[in-house]
């Protein structure tokens, strides 16, 4: 039998602790990488393999379509920017210097590799008004279960072994608006659980006039009961005016929002 058909006898919740056990024994390497990412030099802790993968190299400019585009909406240059799914923040630090350079940046990381690179990535680069909380989001606040991967996210699939999954706790997007205030843009990338963030985030859909939601395509997204198409449909419900992109392309209006692609995208709200 193939070594792939022998792994899918082995139930989820077993292989993520094995994959975890395994990379606590070869540890983190912390390996300090210096590169320029959108014009900004920036030295970066890197935790595992596929950070090292996304950060190992610079990002010229116009590489993140989506950061030129909400560059374009006159953001207030001392607002609060919600940086939620923020890795190793890298990209929140991009966010504060190119948005909200005399403002703030809240992140939310649910691995808690990935929540302290993170912190010690603020650290490296002078940035004293940024914070990240090491918790999910979700539709309330709690506790949920985590796969234990780099890029990890909430366990959908109900099972009688999900206790070796970690137990992190989690937020709402209100909850934060409650604890930091109302920010000028919500910054979303959580693996698929667009939907449980967005049925917490009443308040903040009636006050945040700016989002951008990295969608995951109806696949992923279905684990949580949602679809790209549903969250579009909020975001037009509400008012918003939405663009969207395939993969890291162009942005282009999204008049309707069931033309909204089933595959992995981008979708940027705004409301006058």
């Amino acid at each position: 039998m193939a070594l792939s058909s022998v792994k899918k006898l082995v139930p989820a919740p077993v292989r993520d602790l094995i994959a975890r056990c395994r990379a606590e024994r070869r540890g983190h390497s912390g390996e300090t990488l210096r590169h320029t990412y959108l014009g900004e030099s920036l030295s970066v802790v890197v935790a595992d393999g596929m950070s090292r993968g996304w950060y190992g190299a610079d990002w010229p400019e116009g590489s993140r379509t989506e950061i030129d585009l909400l560059a374009t909406l006159g953001l207030p240059r001392d607002g609060l920017i919600f940086d939620i799914g923020a890795h190793q923040g890298v990209v929140a630090i991009l966010l504060k210097r190119k948005l909200a350079p005399q403002g703030r940046v809240v992140c939310v990381e649910l691995n808690g590799t990935n929540a302290a690179a993170c912190t010690e990535n603020f650290r490296l680069n002078g940035e004293d008004n940024m914070v990240c909380l090491h918790a999910a989001i979700s539709d309330r606040p709690g506790f949920v279960r985590v796969t234990g991967r780099s890029n990890g996210q909430i366990v959908a699939e109900p099972s009688m072994l999900n206790f070796l999954y970690p137990k992190v706790e989690c937020l709402t997007v209100d909850d934060m608006i409650g604890r930091f205030g109302t920010p000028s843009l919500v910054f979303l990338d959580v693996e698929g659980a667009e939907v449980l963030a967005m049925k917490g985030a009443e308040r903040a859909l009636s006050s945040v006039n700016a989002w951008f939601i990295e969608l995951h395509g109806d696949e992923t997204c279905g684990q949580f009961g949602g679809s790209n198409r549903g969250i579009a449909r909020v975001f037009a419900a509400a008012g918003f005016t939405l663009h969207t992109a395939v993969d890291e392309g162009p942005f282009f209006p999204l008049a309707d929002p069931d033309a909204v692609t089933g595959e992995r995208g981008y979708l940027v709200a705004t409301r006058a």
